[in-house]
């Protein structure tokens, strides 16, 4: 499977949840099978970077946030 480009996460992916890190704004996404982070700067006003992320590490990250994770 070939993993999501970015428009792809953004347009046809699942916003899960949010949260801050070092001033920026990092959306999490589920795309199919993939979790995926964008990094968002609001100063530029664009997005930083794309990184996917295991689905124990996002459980670990935004614990603090109620996430309903499933393949369904």
């Amino acid at each position: 499977m070939i993993k999501p480009s970015l428009e792809d996460v953004v347009s046809k992916g699942e916003f899960v949840a949010h949260r801050t890190y070092y001033g920026q704004k990092v959306l999490l996404y589920r795309l199919e099978v993939y979790l995926v982070e964008t990094h968002y700067s609001q100063e530029t006003n664009k997005i930083q970077s794309m990184n996917f992320i295991e689905w124990h590490s996002a459980a670990k990250v935004y614990k603090s946030k109620t996430l309903l994770l499933s393949l369904n």
